[in-house]
């Protein structure tokens, strides 16, 4: 998140928008879709005055596809009724289709729906989900594969993997090159993410602040953290590494104990 922040450290309205966006993602992690998107717009608007008549006709696709972006989102909110298999879809490519900066951003409303609402996992679980996500090789949101295997076995696992990278090729295969490679480059762009990042920051930290809560309730916990913090931000050594060395060292105590 720090790396992620380093472009708008010194910009003060960007720790402005990262604080309304932890308040309302920690009051509502259902809303993360509808806040970054809504973040976005109001960024694309605050650009809009400046713009020529012609830049102003890209607005249509991009505004008409982050509409049913936050309509997905907002019916993603309620209760989706259907079988386990067809609900683990639906709540991992509701994730994928908001994954927007950094991987790290879904953690929210993944958390959510899998934790709380559903509560196919348990907390623990869902944080060993996290750390699988970033000790394999890929991206993060590889942990939606052990989430689905710990749902419902198998084809939960392939269910779940298929719903999180489903929306990607979608993007690839037809938003890229229909609307972004136009929208690219444009004023509204540079509007959208310097309003939508710092958005993603603070629903970021916001599940940072809910999951350390329930993770750090010991003096080992926080000198793990805090070792593994410092070992991140200044020794620039890599999640792989830190997270099994992390676990090696827990296995230790336990096996002295």
């Amino acid at each position: 998140t720090w790396q992620l922040a380093q472009p708008f450290r010194r910009v003060p309205s960007a720790w402005v928008i990262a604080a309304v966006s932890g308040a309302l993602v920690a009051w509502r992690p259902g809303w993360e879709p509808l806040v970054l998107l809504g973040f976005g717009l109001v960024g694309i608007a605050w650009s809009n005055a400046q713009f020529p008549a012609k830049a102003r006709e890209l607005f249509a696709p991009v505004l008409g596809a982050s509409f049913l972006s936050g309509l997905t989102g907002l019916v993603g909110s309620a209760e989706f009724q259907g079988d386990l298999l067809a609900r683990l879809f639906w709540v991992c490519f509701k994730a994928g289709a908001f994954v927007f900066g950094t991987g790290l951003a879904i953690v929210p409303i993944l958390e959510e729906d899998v934790v709380t609402r559903f509560h196919w996992l348990t907390h623990s679980q869902f944080m060993d989900a996290l750390a699988i996500g970033q000790v394999t090789p890929g991206p993060v949101v590889i942990a939606s594969t052990f989430i689905g295997y710990q749902t419902a076995g198998m084809a939960g696992a392939w269910v779940a993997t298929l719903g999180m990278f489903l929306p990607a090729f979608v993007n690839a295969l037809y938003l890229v090159p229909r609307f972004w490679q136009k929208f690219s480059g444009t004023r509204a762009a540079a509007g959208f993410s310097r309003f939508a990042i710092p958005a993603v920051i603070g629903g970021i930290l916001a599940a940072a602040v809910k999951l350390g809560v329930l993770t750090l309730v010991s003096p080992l916990s926080w000198g793990l953290f805090s070792l593994a913090l410092g070992g991140c931000l200044w020794g620039r050594i890599p999640a792989w590494a830190l997270i099994p060395a992390a676990g090696l060292a827990g296995g230790l105590l336990n096996i002295v104990d």
